[in-house]
C-alpha cells in the first residue's frame, strides 16, 4: 500500500484521487478484531491499535473501563481531540450500548514541524480510554466494539482505521491482566483545577466579536507557588471559531502568568464560518513542579458578544476587566477585578 499525504490536493480530480485513496486504505485495515495493524507504510504498520479492558468478568449492570491503545514505531505520533494547526484528531467511538461515559485523554505532548506548525498529541504508547457498564441484563459472554480513526505522523503522515471488539464473561468481577495498565494510564489523565489546588483565571476585557482580538494572560495560582517553577505550556482545546496564541509563561511573585491572544473569526486554523461565536476557552496546562509534572484542566467562560457590540479588531485592553475564575473542569465565579498589569504582545 502506497503511504497517502496528510494534506489533500486542492485540484478536483487530484482531489478525488486522494479521497479514494484515502478511502481504499482505510477501508483495508478496518477488520474487527481485538488488535490490528494499522496505518501501513508499504509492508510496515507505523501503529499496533488494541481494545483492552480492565476485567476479563464483570456482573451484569457492573461498571468497567475499557480502553484503546496505540504503540506506534518510533518517531510517529497520533493526534489528541485538537490536533493544532495540521492533521486531524483521534476519534474513538464505543458502542452505544455499554452507556460509555466520555474519552479520558491523558495530557498531549506538543509538537513543532517544518514551518514552525504546531500540533499535539501523542507517540510512542497512548491509551484511550473510557467507563462503560454491562447492560442489567448481561448473561454469558459481552462484547466491547469501538471503532477507531486517526492519523499517525513523522515527516509524511497516513491514516489509519480499526474496527475492534473483545469479549469479556458475564459473572463475578476478575481483574485482566491490562488493570495495571489501565492505572498508569489514569495517572496520566490530568487533575482538574481543585484536585490539584490551584486557581486558574483569566481577565478578558470585552466580548470577542467576529473578527476581534484581545491580548491577556492567564492566571495560575495556589499550591505553594508551584514549587517555585516557572515552567508551563498551554495545551488549548480547539473550538472552531476561536485561536489561541499563548507565549512564554511569567513569574510575579507567587503566581504564574501566561500570556496569550485570543482571536475570533476568519484567521483562525481550519475556519468554519457558521461556528458559533466562542464562550469557553477550555484547555490543559503542563506544569513542572519540583522536577514532576503536574497536568491540569481549565474550563473558563469568555464575554459574549451582542448585536450591538462592534466587530472590529482592536488590541486596546481598557483597565478594568470582567476576570473569571475556576477551580474545577466545570464550576466558575465572575467576579470583576482591576487589572493594572501591562500585557506585552510578544508574537
Amino acid at each position: 500500500m502506497r503511504r497517502v499525504s496528510a494534506r489533500a490536493p486542492t485540484g478536483g480530480h487530484q482531489h478525488s484521487a486522494w479521497l479514494a485513496s484515502f478511502v481504499l486504505l482505510v477501508a483495508a485495515e478496518a477488520r474487527a478484531s481485538p488488535e490490528v495493524e494499522a496505518a501501513h507504510d508499504g509492508d510496515d504498520a507505523r501503529a499496533v491499535v488494541t481494545l483492552v479492558t480492565d476485567v476479563d468478568s464483570v456482573p451484569a449492570g457492573g461498571t468497567f473501563r475499557a480502553g484503546v491503545r496505540f504503540r506506534l514505531d518510533p518517531g510517529w505520533h497520533v493526534y489528541w481531540k485538537n490536533p493544532g494547526e495540521a492533521a486531524f484528531a483521534t476519534t474513538v467511538a464505543f458502542a452505544d450500548d455499554l452507556t460509555p461515559g466520555p474519552l479520558q485523554w491523558p495530557a498531549p505532548g506538543r509538537f513543532v514541524s517544518s514551518g514552525n506548525i504546531v500540533t499535539y498529541g501523542y507517540g510512542e504508547e497512548v491509551m484511550l480510554l473510557a467507563e462503560a457498564r454491562a447492560p442489567d441484563d448481561s448473561e454469558g459472554r459481552l462484547t466491547i466494539t469501538a471503532d477507531v480513526d486517526f492519523l499517525v505522523c513523522k515527516v509524511d503522515c497516513i491514516p489509519g482505521r480499526a474496527l475492534l471488539d473483545r469479549a469479556i464473561e458475564v459473572g463475578e468481577r476478575r481483574p485482566s491482566v491490562d488493570a495495571e495498565a489501565f492505572r498508569v494510564a489514569l495517572a496520566d489523565v490530568p487533575l482538574t483545577a481543585e484536585q490539584a489546588s490551584l486557581r486558574v483565571a483569566l481577565p478578558v476585557p470585552r466580548p470577542l466579536g467576529r473578527g476581534d482580538s484581545v491580548r491577556t494572560r492567564l492566571r495560575v495560582s495556589g499550591r505553594g507557588a508551584l514549587g517555585g517553577t516557572g515552567i508551563a505550556t498551554l495545551i488549548p482545546e480547539r473550538h472552531p471559531s476561536l485561536s489561541v496564541e499563548p507565549s512564554l509563561p511569567e513569574r510575579e511573585g507567587a503566581t504564574l502568568f501566561i500570556p496569550l491572544r485570543l482571536t475570533h473569526g476568519p484567521d483562525t486554523p481550519r475556519p468554519e464560518p457558521d461556528a458559533a461565536p466562542p464562550d469557553r476557552f477550555r484547555g490543559v496546562l503542563s506544569l513542572v513542579e519540583d522536577g514532576e509534572p503536574l497536568r491540569v484542566t481549565f474550563d473558563l467562560p469568555l464575554p459574549r458578544a451582542t448585536d450591538t457590540d462592534t466587530d472590529t479588531d482592536t488590541d486596546t485592553e481598557t483597565e478594568t476587566e470582567t476576570e473569571t475564575e475556576t477551580d474545577t473542569d466545570t464550576d466558575t465565579d465572575t467576579d470583576t477585578d482591576t487589572d493594572t498589569d501591562t500585557d506585552t504582545d510578544t508574537d
